[in-house]
């Protein structure tokens, strides 16, 4: 006789204590407790450390540039008001929650200082940049000028002096003047080629760190007990890059807004 029938013979739905459940079953006081709980945090990738220099390369292209780069980059960093705070809940940690709670702290340290040493270098290029093209493009609209002066003054006698070449004033006039546009349009590109800066990543390793001290920590307790520690710290990290945006609107405000219109 087998197991099964030996346990139907003993038993019924009403008086037999053993009972064998199935992974699949919906009944809700199965395995899921412990079994679906299991979770391993791993971190997502702050937005602004990929939008930030991917922007500022294309503010600095636009920097005194055609319509067509000023427009792209200012559609660009128009992406800076989709930073939003929330409301952050705060939180009562339990003794051993405290460990837990000093290692969120680090991530949120870590990424804050690199977040504000990202801002700071690109704002550093772009100020610098922006300075030495509004010089140049000073320069040029000087030149400009001068030139405007003089075919005005040549114009005025010939036409006094009642000659009919005045269109040879016109051509060489427009010949000029793009051969100006030319000259200092090339002198900026220069410049702007010898601004670049290369993102440093290894503050990602650091996250990850903490992270398996966490997950090693997670080993002998569940999810639950820090999924709200956890939601606190993606809104902390959202929060941030809020703050960031609103440093890069006022630089951007102070130094090289001008210089995208």
């Amino acid at each position: 006789m087998t197991f099964e029938e030996v346990y139907s013979d003993s038993c019924s739905e009403d008086n037999c204590d053993l009972q064998v459940f199935d992974e699949k079953s919906n009944d809700p006081w199965i395995i899921s407790e412990m079994w679906n709980d299991i979770q391993t945090i791993e971190e997502e990738t702050l937005v602004i450390t990929s939008w930030w220099p991917e922007t500022a390369t294309l503010i600095l292209q636009g920097m005194y540039g055609s319509a067509s780069d000023k427009k792209i980059a200012i559609g660009a960093f128009m992406k800076i008001f989709e930073f939003t705070p929330v409301y952050v809940d705060p939180l009562t940690f339990s003794p051993e929650m405290y460990k837990f709670h000093n290692l969120y702290n680090q991530k949120l340290k870590i990424h804050e200082e690199h977040l504000t040493m990202l801002k700071n270098e690109w704002c550093k290029l772009l100020r610098e940049c922006a300075q030495k093209c509004k010089d140049i493009d000073i320069e040029k609209n000087h030149e400009i000028q001068r030139l405007k002066y003089k075919a005005n003054e040549i114009y005025m006698k010939m036409k006094q002096q009642k000659q009919t070449h005045v269109h040879i004033i016109k051509e060489e006039y427009e010949k000029t003047m793009n051969e100006i546009r030319k000259e200092y349009n090339f002198k900026m590109k220069l410049v702007k080629s010898a601004y670049h800066y290369k993102t440093p990543n290894d503050y990602l390793q650091e996250i990850q760190k903490i992270n398996q001290e966490i997950n090693d920590l997670l080993t002998s307790t569940s999810y639950t007990t820090i999924k709200q520690l956890d939601e606190q710290y993606k809104q902390e990290c959202n929060n941030l890059q809020y703050k960031i945006g609103l440093q890069l609107q006022d630089e951007c405000q102070q130094h090289w807004m001008n210089s995208l219109l």
